[in-house]
């Protein structure tokens, strides 16, 4: 036996089978190794392994059931938390203030997370400087309710086979020219020269889709919905067939505007109707739009005219 140890109320016997499991599907490629960030510190550099909140049948591979934690935030402030609570809650603090595990081997943060702790337990004020933006919201995070008690290892009444695990996520589409991207500032940085040799096809122009900048409101709103406990969001769009450099245009703008949050989301597509989801934020009906089966939200139109209202509708 591998795993020893009972947690969130499943037996070392439970926990040692999803673990050979998990292990066999890695092996077959049926399921990713771990990989960053680290869904604890949200480190995106660090070597991570897996971490399971849940045990029970039938096996969940997704978050927040099964995740990806660098080794300090693993092995010892998660499972560290039942003896060294305090510990953990100056822990956490560093975290929401952008602060990754690493940083903590800088003798400056580390006293300073240690003088946090020491006021905690006094009852005095002390701030942490911030050190990164922190894109998460606090209280919402996987690891903000979980149980300090040490009696939840064995408690049965601690599995997490409830609606919290179960809860299947609204899949969302968005298009990206006029939807994310304004595509009329792509076009404003061309030379008159070559909006007249290209023109009626601008979007064949080499290079133009790396000049656009965002919509209003749309990093932010697409980060809203990304982060919401709600949904699942992908970027959906076509590129030119005869222009190459928007393929790779598109990627790189995705991961420059929307980092991490657009990380290996983005599809591109002439047949949008092929994707299976909830809602298409697009707008026009061309590319398979029109026979998308979930909610056509059609932007730019009526009652979606801004991203405001979009988020209005939807969250």
């Amino acid at each position: 036996m591998i795993v020893d140890s009972w947690y969130n109320g499943y037996s070392p016997k439970e926990r040692d089978t999803k673990f050979k499991v998990l292990k066999k599907l890695i092996k077959r490629g049926e399921l990713k190794a771990a990989e960053g960030p680290c869904d604890l510190c949200n480190d995106p550099k660090v070597a991570v392994e897996h971490h399971d909140e849940d045990y029970g049948l039938p096996y969940l591979w997704t978050k927040p059931a099964l995740l990806c934690l660098c080794r300090s935030c693993h092995r010892y402030k998660l499972h560290k938390r039942f003896t060294n609570p305090k510990n953990w809650y100056a822990f956490i603090a560093h975290v929401r203030r952008g602060g990754y595990a690493s940083d903590l081997k800088d003798k400056h943060i580390k006293k300073e997370v240690k003088l946090y702790q020491k006021a905690a337990d006094e009852g005095t004020q002390f701030e942490l400087e911030n050190l990164r933006p922190y894109s998460h919201k606090i209280g919402g995070e996987w690891f903000a309710n979980i149980r300090m008690d040490i009696e939840s290892l064995k408690d049965p009444n601690a599995r997490l086979r409830g609606q919290q695990i179960q809860v299947v996520k609204k899949i969302i589409y968005i298009d990206m020219d006029n939807v994310l991207v304004d595509f009329k500032t792509g076009i404003a940085k061309l030379s008159k020269d070559i909006q007249s040799e290209y023109d009626g096809h601008l979007d064949d122009v080499p290079g133009i889709f790396g000049l656009m900048e965002p919509m209003e409101g749309a990093v932010n709103a697409f980060n809203h919905l990304s982060q919401s406990d709600k949904y699942d969001v992908y970027i959906l769009s076509t590129a030119p067939w005869d222009n190459s450099t928007a393929w790779s245009d598109k990627v790189e703008w995705v991961k420059k505007y929307l980092g991490m949050n657009g990380h290996k989301r983005l599809i591109l597509s002439h047949h949008k109707n092929l994707n299976t989801g909830d809602y298409l934020i697009d707008d026009r009906t061309k590319n398979g739009a029109d026979k998308f089966t979930g909610e056509h939200i059609h932007f730019g139109q009526n009652k979606f005219s801004t991203w405001k209202q979009v988020l209005d509708y939807l969250i």
